[in-house]
This record gives structure tokens, sequence and C-alpha cells, in this order.
């Protein structure tokens, strides 16, 4: 049977309850450090054969915590276009790495992209809620930020999220 388990990274250095995050590229703080080691625990007796993480730096730390709880190494999947194909307009896309063979089940390939990033928050990227609340309201903050639709001024809604991250796996829906 396979498993998709989904993780949300550690809390961001910048005071979540504070500050809109978006695409800052910040690293975990602390307690995300502990809420990363927290989760290698529950997830330690789950066989992982593979991995996805957005390009934000606190994804990919998480993931490699949560590896390490798991004596697994991870590496980077890098993909390259097709020139050939990208002419056309349908760019296929072709998964490659190197790895030590002698690794074996303790590597794990890491397919990472920007298509699993977290939403791209426009003018409200990186601002103080507080501050945005008092600008916009605090209704019209809340339905930007948990309403499918719509998005923050010049920001993704979760329906643009949704079209960016679905077809990326249903893309790799071959690796299974």
């Amino acid at each position: 049977m396979s498993l998709l388990i989904l993780v949300r990274h550690g809390e961001p250095g910048l005071k979540p309850e504070d500050r809109l995050a978006g695409w800052l590229d910040i690293p975990l703080s602390r307690k995300g450090i502990e809420e990363a080691l927290e989760c290698a625990v529950e997830l330690e007796n789950i066989e992982l054969d593979f991995a996805f993480a957005s390009n934000l730096i606190r994804t990919q730390e998480t993931l490699f915590i949560i590896l390490s709880g798991q004596k697994k190494t991870g590496v980077l999947v890098h993909e390259r276009v097709d020139e050939e194909k990208n002419s056309e307009k349908t760019s296929e896309q072709t998964a490659w790495y190197s790895y030590p063979e002698k690794l074996g089940k303790e590597l794990i390939p890491i397919y990472s992209t920007a298509a699993l990033n977290e939403r791209y928050y426009g003018k409200l990227q990186g601002r103080k809620k507080q501050k945005m609340e008092e600008k916009y309201g605090a209704e019209k903050l809340s339905c930007w930020r948990w309403d499918f639709e719509p998005g923050p001024p010049e920001g993704e809604s979760l329906k643009a999220v949704y079209e960016r991250a679905v077809p990326y796996f249903e893309q790799k829906s071959c690796l299974q």
C-alpha cells in the first residue's frame, strides 16, 4: 500500500503570528526545528521512498530533519527540460540525478519545485498582519487568507495555488 504524507514546514524565523511570510525565503525558527524533530519521531516507522519540497529553505530544512530521523540521505533531483520538445511549447521534463549506489535504501530522491511553494502574498508579502488588518479590515484580510478566492492584492488565491500544485503532482504520478 502506498501512502501520501503531507507535512507543512515548521515555524519560520519570522514570527508567524506577526507577519505574512509567503515566498519570503527564511529559515526555521528554534520552535520550527523542534516541530520538525517531533514530526521526524512521528514518521520514524514509515518507510519513505521519495519526497517533494518547495523551493523555500524552511520546507527543505523541515524535510532534511525528518529524513535524518530516519537515517536517510536526501538528494535533490534536478530536472532538465528537453530543448527539442520545449521549442514545441510542450516541455517534457526528464528527472536525473547521480548518487553513490552503496547508499541503497538510505537514499531518498527529493523533487524540489516552486510549484509547491506557499501562496504568494503580493502586496502583503512580509507585512505585519496587524497593520494589514488596520489598512484593509480584519474581515477582508481573513477572506484573502482563508477563502478559496479571491487572493490578496497582486497575490495568489488558494485557487491559484491549487492550480499550480495539483498539476505538478499529476505529472509526477508516474513515480508510483
